[in-house]
């Protein structure tokens, strides 16, 4: 954590953290948009926005034109996701609609709290450090919401995980026992 941090330069900084390609279902506007209000609460604010996609642009458009893509950090495509979500304070997600995300399970993995739109299922909570927000509460609200976490610390959430049926030895259980009973 300290030593991606420290490689990033935002080792003194609270971290918000998406990974998620740019597309209209993610909705990275709508947390752009909300910056300018967690800035007010929590000044030294920086989004962390890990992935690409045809959206990109307009985001960082935006994000100019709000004056606050100073505050953001576009690491684009990525193979280190698993130490960038170790670096974050906080994970987002504020997309329209959304299964079961498998980056919110890691982030829960990481110990790290989340924020998360009601669009995403209520499933995705396995830790009970996720809040679940409309995207119809104001910008306000969702800055509230981010900065309750700004002095979280995080906990072992292995058996919360474990428990939900997220590790290998449940996994690979599962798997063998579909696979034999398919091969006939």
């Amino acid at each position: 954590r300290l030593s991606k941090r420290q490689e990033l330069g935002i080792e003194n900084d609270f971290i918000v953290g998406n990974v998620a390609r740019f597309s209209y279902p993610k909705n990275q506007d709508f947390l752009i948009e909300t910056l300018p209000e967690l800035l007010k609460k929590v000044p030294n604010t920086k989004l962390c926005f890990v992935g690409e996609g045809c959206d990109m642009q307009r985001a960082k458009d935006l994000a100019k034109s709000l004056g606050v893509y100073d505050k953001i950090l576009f690491l684009g495509l990525r193979n280190d996701v698993d130490e960038l979500i170790s670096a974050f304070d906080v994970f987002v997600m504020t997309s329209f609609y959304e299964g079961l995300p498998l980056v919110g399970v890691e982030a829960q993995s990481s110990g790290l709290p989340c924020v998360l739109s009601d669009g995403i299922t209520k499933e995705t909570d396995m830790t009970g450090n996720v809040k679940f927000l409309s995207l119809d509460e104001s910008h306000e609200a969702w800055a509230d919401a981010i900065a309750s976490y700004k002095d979280f610390k995080r906990c072992d959430t292995a058996d919360a995980i474990i428990k939900a049926g997220y590790d290998i030895s449940t996994t690979v259980e599962f798997l063998t026992d579909f696979y034999l009973s398919h091969a006939k």
